[in-house]
């Protein structure tokens, strides 16, 4: 009897704890130290590319196709050099049908930070830890960039506090992950 009323203590006094337990623990994305903008070389990097109200980033210059889709999906390709790429919003409307009443801000932290089970669900889909490499970047206390890839594909998630209704996702194939983090470099918030 006085081992189950210990046992119920110690349940009580723990239960408050589980309440706000990260529910699971992604892999780490060790902190990325992104160029300082003199230093990016304009000539990797040439084109501006504003996706407002999120921010802008630069990105190669020499793609022969250029198009847009909707709900601001822009897809570059054709490039002399076989990259090719996109950037999408991620609106409330591409979130509802994996999660409704959450903005997309809410929806990708809840994945990238391990927050709560759905997120956790998506996490495991992502596979993270079979990526080559993962890196987190904090831009002015008011957003953070995650980003992953292996081989020549890599991936990220621009998201901002200020802006919870809009994440940036993109993609670039064909370019090695230094290219990448010259492009992540040049990301900026308006």
């Amino acid at each position: 009897m006085r081992s189950k009323l210990l046992l119920g203590t110690l349940a009580a006094l723990l239960m408050p704890m589980s309440v706000h337990a990260v529910p699971c623990t992604p892999p780490p994305f060790p902190e990325f130290a992104p160029a300082v903008e003199s230093t990016v070389q304009n000539t990797l990097v040439p084109v501006v590319l504003s996706m407002q109200p999120v921010a802008s980033l630069r990105i190669p210059a020499g793609f022969s196709t250029l198009g847009a889709q909707p709900h601001g999906t822009v897809v570059f390709g054709k490039h002399p050099d076989g990259i090719s790429g996109g950037i999408a919003y991620e609106t409330t409307e591409t979130v509802s049908p994996h999660r409704k009443g959450v903005t997309p801000a809410e929806f990708f932290q809840s994945i990238f930070h391990g927050i709560d089970k759905p997120g956790c669900d998506y996490l495991a889909a992502l596979q993270l830890e079979h990526q080559d490499y993962r890196l987190h970047m904090t831009i002015r206390d008011t957003g953070e960039v995650f980003a992953y890839g292996k081989g020549d594909q890599h991936h990220f998630y621009i998201i901002r506090q200020d802006q919870p209704d809009f994440v940036l996702n993109g993609l670039f194939r064909g370019i090695d992950r230094s290219a990448f983090e010259t492009i992540l470099s040049t990301i900026t918030f308006q």
